[in-house]
């Protein structure tokens, strides 16, 4: 309490007189008497972004991750954590957000691949969460980015007659 006391006469002594701040300290004194205060133990972050990555990637191997997400999920999640420049743990929505608005108007990155990405961000987190690492999802209120998908048009009869020719002395083609 010794210390609270000299930190809040520190810091009124600027605005208050003396009789000022003894009343103000003798109210808070009598306002956390029945509480117990503590002073916050700030730990610097010992576990790195890598350890984190390593046991995500563990967990999703082991649940059967085919290589290409593997790939795809490791470079997206690579780049965001170069982006970013924070320990995970400590990343809030708005991080994420400012991210992906810079993937759009700096690197040109469509609707599509933007939703993408929120998808892999939002994954890695809910597995953080999960598994007790992070409390909440900062990815979890980032609505959806809508995109238009394009329609895919079925090959004409010729264009499928084309393929098979092109593929007939081949039958893995």
């Amino acid at each position: 309490m010794q210390k609270i006391r000299e930190a809040l006469i520190y810091k009124l002594n600027h605005t208050f007189i003396n009789e000022e701040i003894q009343t103000i300290l003798d109210q808070v004194e009598a306002l956390l008497a029945d509480y117990e205060v503590t002073e916050r133990q700030t730990l610097p972050e010992v576990v790195d972004s890598a350890y984190y990555l390593k046991k995500f990637f563990e967990a999703k191997t082991l649940e059967g991750m085919k290589k290409t997400s593997f790939k795809v999920y490791s470079c997206e999640l690579r780049d965001f954590v170069n982006c970013i420049g924070k320990a995970l743990t400590v990343v809030k929505t708005q991080d994420i957000r400012d991210y992906l608005m810079m993937l759009k108007f700096s690197r040109n990155v469509t609707d599509r691949s933007l939703d993408h990405r929120r998808l892999v961000i939002n994954n890695f987190y809910t597995w953080m969460q999960e598994n007790g690492y992070v409390q909440t999802n900062p990815c979890k209120p980032i609505k959806r980015i809508k995109y238009i998908a394009k329609n895919r048009e079925p090959l004409t009869s010729s264009e499928l007659a084309r393929v098979r020719f092109a593929c007939r002395n081949d039958m893995r083609e």
